[in-house]
C-alpha cells in the first residue's frame, strides 16, 4: 500500500525561527503487508485514508527538531495496523537549499525491531 507525494503541515526544524510558521513537508510512505491473499476483500487489506488523515492531523500536533522524529511517528501510525510488517516513510522539505528540489530522509522499520 502506497502513499505519494502527501503535502503535510507540520512544525519542524533545528531552531526555534524554523519552527515559528507551519512549513509544508512532502510524505511518501510504503507499506508491506504481512498478509500474501487479499481476495477482493478490503476489510482483509491497509485503508490509506485513516493514515492520511491521522498523519495531517499530529504534524502539527507538536513542534519537532528533526524530520526523522516524524518519519518514526508515522511509522508508529502504520504499526498501529496489524496488517503492516514493514514501512518505508520518505519525509523532504521542498526547496529548502538553493539549488535543490528538496532535502529530506528515508528510513525503512520493520515490526518488532527498534
Amino acid at each position: 500500500v502506497q502513499v505519494e507525494g502527501l503535502q503535510v503541515a507540520t512544525l519542524v526544524g533545528c531552531t526555534v525561527e524554523e519552527r515559528a510558521h507551519p512549513q509544508t513537508v512532502i510524505v511518501d510512505i510504503v507499506c508491506t503487508l504481512n498478509r500474501h491473499e487479499f481476495g477482493d476483500d478490503l476489510a482483509r487489506t491497509f485503508d490509506y485514508v485513516p493514515i492520511v488523515e491521522t498523519v495531517r492531523a499530529f504534524a502539527l500536533a507538536h513542534e519537532r527538531a528533526l524530520i526523522e522524529t516524524l518519519a518514526e511517528e508515522i511509522a508508529e501510525a502504520c504499526f498501529s495496523h496489524a496488517t503492516v510488517a514493514c514501512v518505508t516513510v520518505s519525509v523532504r522539505k521542498p526547496y529548502k537549499l538553493a539549488g535543490c528540489v528538496a532535502v529530506g530522509t528515508t528510513r525503512t522499520f520493520i515490526r518488532g525491531e527498534a
